[in-house]
């Protein structure tokens, strides 16, 4: 579980506004997003991911 809590807070922190609402409309705001772009959203999540891998396994 620590795992979850520790991307969705890492995202948070790093979420953009402005592009979240370009990501939302264009997928007609049926989704909510942090707005952090592919390249970025991939780096976070492999560091979380090193950090918790004994949990997910």
């Amino acid at each position: 579980m620590n795992f979850i809590l520790a991307l969705e807070n890492t995202f948070k922190q790093n979420e953009n506004p402005e592009n979240a609402f370009a990501m939302a409309k264009y997928m007609k705001n049926n989704f909510p997003f942090f707005g952090i772009k592919t390249e970025e959203r991939r780096r976070i999540f492999k560091e979380i991911w090193k950090e918790n891998k004994e949990e997910v396994s």
